[in-house]
């Protein structure tokens, strides 16, 4: 039996698209949540590898648009050279500490949503995308605008309420062209329903940046009904809606229902001032590298509160990859955004390029005003290939017919990136591995240390991460401090009491062990070096060693790593109080001050 390649990973990836949303808004309606890096590098990779084995069983690939598929390309190219060369923390860059838009992984999975979406080159298989998608995001508002409206308590979290309103508008834009297109009556009337059930979503959650980019597609609706001259009287109805989210957007009023927290964000003069901090360079410090400077920064302002690292994806961008990355990234986008306009002006739209090019605009805005979170960074790549698949007829490009030489180096480099993407998957389950013995450990650790420090040492067996080392090191330090606890109190043989005094010091010498081997692999990591200083701290209590200089130079190097948290300098004030030295007691205290001027 031949299987159709084409038609199992087409039919995979409008799964894949209804199942977006879902996974990455949890707790509505599906109680569902898992990791968002995971889900899409797992579910691309399995359409991804139907399409490479058609391509080499066809002989051929489909050619769209150059300068933004090379561009796309160079960007996955860019960020993957400045996270292995300038990442501080390769692991945290390349794997991502919580499933955000920046890590590696993430974004080689972001080029996997343009370049397989840009095989869609049928209107019905954009259509199915698109029908996945509003689907998907009207039985998720369902979901919430049932609890708020019984009034129970909503259990999605803030990030992903503000996400799900965003979504909102876009479904907005889908559904408009779609319900002209469609003719199925069934298909229509739902759909008609479904413009109520994302507009009620967007009014109960009310998050001011939905009422912007609102107000920005309904302005391009009706400004495309007035130059292609077919405007009704319902058109007055987009005017409407532009204005009206538009006044709503500067007035930022507060609904009596509306589920509204307060929470802390950076300025963008602060987020700039993050990003400048070492000044701009070619290549930047790696995906994820931002979270790093922002422990530097990280402003009294914002001290034991809420708040979200970056204003703006750009400027993330700009950090992460340097002036080389952000251009290239910019690159598609813009081109596509000016082909989209010269289009839309010129009347050569057609609704799905209408919808994808309205789509992509509103999407491409926000990254300048919004931290963009992995869905919707995976949402503006699919739209890029949807528009581009819509414009473009594209060219085949057949192999076959090629010298001897050049098929065996395009098989070659197809296959080549089908084993990349089985090693990338090896690596990343070897990381889900971890972080899963890593969770295990820390709801262990209270109750049985034993279980704990086991846990941790198949995580360390599977990944060695400069927090799983932390953990050890501070259980191995606990496990040395109760076996020196029970030396001293043992009634038995003096011989009994020196075996647990070596066990002591055999854990403590682990202990030790692990702290450094934590700094090695993360230098930059300030808690890593405060953990250090303070393994150093407790054998001076547990053994009387004369170690204060060790924790000294430790700790001294966590405040230096960022100097505006007090843990540091509240470390180095007890030490040095309890070595006698005012001096320098009254200097760290001065330091901790200009953080918290309320300090003792």
């Amino acid at each position: 039996m031949n299987l159709d390649f084409t038609r199992i990973g087409r039919f995979l990836f409008y799964i894949f698209t209804f199942l977006l949303p879902v996974f990455y808004i949890p707790g509505s309606i599906v109680p569902i949540e898992i990791n968002k890096t995971l889900f899409l590098l797992v579910s691309l990779s399995i359409i991804a590898v139907f399409f490479i084995a058609l391509a080499i069983k066809e002989g051929k690939l489909k050619a769209r648009e150059r300068i933004v598929s090379g561009s796309v390309l160079g960007f996955v190219l860019i960020a993957s050279l400045s996270t292995l060369c300038f990442s501080s923390n390769l692991f945290n860059s390349f794997f991502g500490e919580h499933g955000g838009f920046d890590s590696l992984i993430a974004i080689i999975s972001y080029g996997l949503v343009f370049f397989l979406a840009i095989g869609l080159n049928k209107k019905e298989e954009i259509r199915n995308v698109v029908l996945a998608l509003i689907s998907s995001l009207s039985i998720i508002n369902i979901g919430f605008l049932g609890k708020a409206l019984l009034g129970g308590e909503i259990s999605i979290a803030l990030g992903s309420l503000n996400i799900l309103s965003i979504l909102n508008v876009v479904g907005l834009v889908l559904l408009f062209f779609f319900f002209k297109e469609e003719e199925n009556p069934s298909i229509k009337g739902l759909t008609g329903l479904a413009f109520f059930i994302l507009g009620a979503g967007i009014v109960f959650i009310n998050f001011n940046s939905a009422w912007f980019i609102l107000a920005i597609a309904s302005f391009l609706i009706f400004w495309g009904s007035l130059l292609k001259g077919n405007f009704k009287k319902i058109n007055y109805i987009l005017l409407g809606a532009a204005i009206i989210s538009a006044v709503l957007f500067f007035l930022n009023p507060s609904f009596p229902f509306e589920k509204r927290e307060n929470i802390e964000t950076l300025s963008f003069s602060n987020s700039l001032e993050i990003v400048n901090k070492e000044g701009i360079t070619a290549l930047g410090f790696g995906a994820s590298s931002f979270d790093e400077k922002f422990l530097e920064y990280n402003p009294s302002m914002l001290q034991d509160t809420i708040h979200f690292e970056a204003s703006s994806t750009i400027l993330t961008i700009f950090n992460d990859f340097g002036i080389i990355g952000l251009i290239i990234f910019l690159i598609p986008f813009i081109y596509a955004i000016l082909k989209g306009f010269k289009r839309f002006l010129t009347k050569k739209q057609d609704s799905f390029e209408a919808m994808s090019f309205i789509s992509l605009f509103i999407l491409f805005v926000l990254l300048f005003f919004y931290a963009f979170d992995a869905l919707l960074m995976s949402l503006l790549f699919l739209f890029l290939a949807l528009f581009i698949a819509c414009s473009n007829k594209g060219k085949d490009i057949n192999f076959k017919s090629m010298s001897p030489i050049k098929i065996f180096a395009a098989v070659a480099i197809l296959s080549l990136a089908l084993m990349s993407l089985i090693i990338l998957n090896y690596l990343y389950f070897l990381n889900y591995s971890a972080e899963n013995y890593y969770s295990l450990a820390i709801k262990e650790y209270k109750n049985d240390r034993e279980k704990a420090i086991e846990h941790l040492i198949k995580s360390e067996s599977l990944m060695e991460k400069d927090k799983t080392l932390i953990g050890l090191s501070q259980l191995y330090l606990l496990k040395a401090s109760d076996l020196y606890n029970q030396s001293r109190l043992l009634e038995t043989k003096e011989e009994d009491r020196e075996v647990k005094k070596e066990e002591c010091e055999k854990f403590m010498q682990l202990s030790e062990d692990k702290a450094k081997r934590a700094t090695e692999i993360n230098s930059n990591d300030y808690f890593a070096w405060l953990n250090l200083g303070n393994i150093y701290n407790n054998r001076r209590y547990l053994r009387d060693e004369d170690l204060a200089d060790k924790a000294i130079e430790a700790y001294a190097k966590a405040a230096e790593l960022a100097p505006y948290t007090k843990e540091p300098y509240e470390a180095l004030i007890q030490v040095y109080s309890e070595l006698g030295n005012v001096e320098k007691r009254e200097e760290y205290l001065e330091k901790i001050r200009v953080i918290d001027p309320n300090y003792l």
